[in-house]
């Protein structure tokens, strides 16, 4: 069953609460596992309109755009 949710919008006139419904999402993580030790994690991050800003994938190597290239001489150190 997905999870309800109240969201306020403001407008001009008058605050009026909408119910919106999100939908409901897996817990993938390990019961057992403690993620505040040390290790190799795995994120996504989405993009407005899907926007390369980070860089691309071209015949399977990564071609990075200067944001990409910052975010990864940050996160080698």
């Amino acid at each position: 069953m997905a999870a309800p949710t109240m969201l306020t919008v403001i407008n001009q006139f008058k605050i009026v609460d909408i119910m919106r419904v999100l939908p409901e999402r897996k817990d993938i993580r390990l019961k057992d596992y403690n993620y505040n030790q040390n290790g190799a994690y795995f994120i996504t991050v989405c993009t407005k309109d899907r926007a390369e800003l980070f860089g691309r994938i071209i015949v399977g190597a990564a071609i990075g755009r200067p944001l990409g290239i910052t975010y990864d001489n940050i996160c080698s150190k």
